[in-house]
């Protein structure tokens, strides 16, 4: 009787270890995931914002005569690449 209650408890003992294992690499794999996650929300916010200030900025300018598309530079928007934008806008 004695034995079957020691195996009975190594077994439960082992299949615990291998569930908090289990769980571990679970927890680990949702932590970096959630980082990951705000990390492009926060990257998200900031093309928002820059988005907001350039249509502020364009809309109080007008393109130059002869060309349809940006007021700083006269190129057209056809990048959702908030940083090359920014970039053109800078140095134009």
């Amino acid at each position: 009787m004695l034995a079957e209650t020691r195996a009975e408890l190594d077994e439960f003992q082992q299949s615990s270890k291998e569930l908090e294992e289990e769980l571990e690499a679970e927890l680990e794999r949702t932590e970096k995931a959630q980082k990951d996650l705000v990390v492009k929300a926060s990257k998200a916010e900031s093309e928002r914002d820059e988005w907001k200030v350039c249509r502020v900025c364009c809309s109080t300018l007008t393109p130059t005569p002869g060309s349809h598309g940006h007021p700083h530079t006269g190129q057209i928007h056809i990048s959702s690449n908030t940083t090359q934008h920014n970039r053109r806008i800078s140095s134009a």
